[in-house]
């Protein structure tokens, strides 16, 4: 994350929730989670948007196309097995400390496995993914965005 911002990359949480918890704990320029219904200023509950798994990538596309940036040139990052969709959408995907479902594809596909000396613990991730927009360019990071700033500090 820190050089993707270095880079003058834009960042953008993507997350099945607390996309803007997250987005701005770690200084995100955008954020795309789950929305839920809202009727005067009331939740009921319901959800109108998933941002999960291929919506994930359904969202970063949108937010691409909002933005003007290019994916076939962004990277992407995630931990989670349900993200190959999302991982998919840029055109450099990584796994970052992978979970058992993601191996797989990673492996299939040939994309590159980031591994951190402290990785996170299972129970300890979520389903937050960071993305760093930047001119042209797109990331999207699973919940492994602590792991690639432990990487970088190596």
């Amino acid at each position: 994350m820190a050089g993707h911002r270095a880079d003058g990359h834009d960042v953008v949480v993507v997350s099945v929730s607390g996309a803007k918890i997250v987005a701005a704990m770690i200084g995100a320029t955008h954020s795309v989670g789950t929305e839920v219904v809202s009727v005067r200023g009331r939740h009921p509950g319901e959800i109108s948007f998933h941002c999960h798994s291929a919506n994930k990538a359904t969202a970063v596309r949108e937010q691409a196309g909002r933005n003007g940036y290019d994916l076939t040139a962004g990277h992407a990052y995630s931990d989670s097995s349900a993200d190959p969709p999302m991982l998919e959408a840029a055109g450099h995907p990584a796994v970052v400390n992978p979970d058992r479902g993601l191996r797989r594809p990673a492996a299939e596909r040939a994309w590159p496995v980031l591994t951190s000396s402290e990785p996170v613990s299972p129970r300890s991730r979520s389903s937050t993914a960071v993305a760093a927009i930047g001119i042209g360019a797109v990331a999207t990071a699973g919940a492994a965005w602590c792991g690639l700033h432990r990487m970088r500090r190596r």
